[in-house]
């Protein structure tokens, strides 16, 4: 399995595996020319130079290979309601760049001149605590932009959010979007 990402720190902090990570942009990478299977893409494709990315599969994919962009839209909590989506679209709205609104809706205008594989759709489910979510939204983008500007809506949102969860553990679903091509 090989990695890469533009950000030496977000390297560093992959866990320890088999796997090799290379620090590089996704339209340059340092590979031979059809040396690849497989090319997914977690939450990442709104970032790239999306031309110069489709040129740079072109070149790295073997014939049959695949490029898969994967997605997953806002959180559901059962119990909860609207409360994330909530969260996301109003005190966060002014946070989110424009693009995000492609990975929420699993980038649907994303288009290769390859044939479309089908994806049947699925979601993610863990079972959390209010903590472990608070965790989790205190990771996401608005929230790290809001606060280069001394803004901190989740210092306002976490006692709504802790009181509405109680002590015990809820499943959280979120969306699974997949966009797929096969490589002729």
């Amino acid at each position: 399995m090989l990695g890469a990402d533009i950000s030496h720190e977000q390297l560093l902090a992959a866990p320890a595996s088999r796997s090799h990570y290379l620090l590089s942009m996704a339209h340059r990478l340092p590979l031979a020319d059809a040396s690849l299977d497989l090319i997914t893409v977690a939450q990442a494709y709104h970032w790239f130079d999306q031309a110069a990315f489709h040129a740079e599969a072109q070149r790295t994919l073997c014939p049959g290979g695949m490029l898969a962009l994967i997605s997953y839209g806002v959180c559901e909590v059962t119990g909860l309601g609207s409360m994330i989506q909530d969260f996301h679209d109003g005190p966060l709205a002014p946070w989110w760049p424009p693009e995000r609104a492609q990975v929420v809706a699993g980038y649907p205008d994303a288009d290769l001149p390859w044939p479309a594989l089908t994806y049947p759709g699925d979601c993610i489910t863990l079972d959390w605590s209010a903590t472990d979510m608070l965790g989790y939204l205190d990771t996401w983008s608005a929230l790290v932009q809001a606060a280069r500007t001394g803004e901190h809506p989740l210092d306002d949102f976490a006692p709504t959010l802790r009181q509405a969860w109680g002590d015990g553990l809820r499943t959280v679903h979120w969306p699974l979007r997949v966009r797929a091509w096969r490589k002729q």
